[in-house]
């Protein structure tokens, strides 16, 4: 496969779609780098996404999403994997547009909760009814997502048949 003169690769989505183990594997594909917004965010802050919109909110969260994304989107030819909200900060969006490949991996909000219903981990996720939750944050985020380049939809297949699909979208794409 081409490197996509210099630029990267971004993997947008709703949370616990694999937008990480995707990444990796794409990345290890492609021979080059990948990094997780979130891991980096939690490196970078020395503490939890969780401790972060504990103490100091969603507003805050996404500030430093932003900050950590922009670094990264720098380093030329890799993969990213965003949060599942990123892509709800304008110049977020706005950068993966002009300056990424984007790859939208979709999956039911029942597929997701019962990827992620035990992760803790998961702020937004911390309420009475998460499925609700998951199906209003896909509601207010589907138009964003819609914009990549390239869209995939992971069911319970394992995640080779959702690996598959991302390659197959990008040779359709000409990579």
């Amino acid at each position: 496969m081409k490197n996509l003169d210099n630029k990267p690769i971004v993997m947008v989505g709703m949370m616990g779609v694999g937008k990480t183990t995707l990444g990796k594997m794409l990345a290890e594909n492609m021979a080059c780098p990948f990094y997780d917004v979130d891991h980096e965010v939690v490196s970078s802050e020395g503490r939890s996404i969780p401790d972060i919109f504990k103490s100091e909110g969603e507003v805050a969260f996404r500030q430093i999403e932003e900050r950590v994304f922009t670094r990264l989107v720098r380093n030329g030819f890799c993969v990213i994997s965003t949060g599942g909200g990123a892509v709800t900060t304008a110049s977020v969006a706005k950068t993966i547009k002009d300056e990424a490949l984007s790859i939208w991996v979709h999956s039911a909000p029942e597929v997701i909760l019962s990827r992620v219903s035990s992760d803790g981990s998961r702020p937004l996720l911390q309420n009475n009814d998460p499925l609700a939750t998951l199906k209003k944050l896909e509601e207010t985020r589907v138009s964003l997502y819609n914009k990549a380049d390239i869209h995939v939809e992971s069911g319970d297949e394992p995640i080779e048949v959702t690996f598959n699909k991302i390659i197959e979208g990008l040779n359709a794409y000409g990579l």
